[in-house]
């Protein structure tokens, strides 16, 4: 089950606004399927966060519409230059992070890259989910799922797993070094499998 959550709708918190199921197996015809489901034996169930309070980066790049929310705007397109993409000043360790309004179990997180260019610029950089809100971004907040590998930004969208769910309020994106850092979109997931 995957639920996405739309942006820049001014929050109560991190509410759930559509569903889509999107079962694994289903039966291929007059077979009858029981399953005892236990704690440990149910499913993830990832419902995507639609509402978010503001979305913050480092520094603005260029035209003045490269900001923070570009990244939670419900567009993918990873052409720079359609203007659906942040982007912030060559700068040391730039970040970008998101406020949920209040915290939130984030189990996945799916970055969409750009797709036109400089898709390495995301090498190195560092996804965190937690509490705390000051920069810089590389402590306080635990890491979800690997630092992002050349072979993981190859893949676009970049989907990184946190295993187990991590609860916080602020997602945020750090890169550990002097670089451009620009997010064409941003999904977030929560898992309710514990309330199925």
């Amino acid at each position: 089950m995957t639920e996405k959550i739309t942006p820049f709708s001014k929050p109560t918190g991190g509410e759930i606004i559509t569903e889509e199921i999107t079962p694994s197996s289903r039966p291929t015809g007059g077979e009858i399927i029981t399953e005892e489901m236990t704690p440990s034996s149910r499913p993830t169930v990832n419902v995507k966060v639609t509402k978010f309070v503001e979305a913050k980066q480092s520094s603005n790049y260029g035209y003045s519409g490269a900001v923070a929310g570009k990244a939670i705007d419900g567009k993918t397109d990873g052409n720079f230059g359609k203007k659906t993409c942040t982007h912030t000043q060559n700068s040391g360790n730039p970040w970008w992070y998101v406020d949920l309004g209040s915290p939130i179990p984030i189990s996945k997180i799916v970055i969409y890259n750009r797709g036109d260019c400089c898709g390495n610029r995301l090498r190195d950089a560092k996804v965190r989910v937690g509490n705390n809100n000051v920069s810089p971004f590389d402590k306080g907040n635990d890491q979800c799922g690997a630092t992002l590998s050349t072979s993981m930004i190859r893949t676009n969208p970049i989907e990184i797993v946190c295993s187990p769910p991590i609860t916080g309020q602020y997602v945020s994106v750090y890169l550990p070094r002097r670089e451009f850092l620009t997010l064409c979109e941003v999904e977030l997931y929560t898992d309710r499998s514990k309330n199925v």
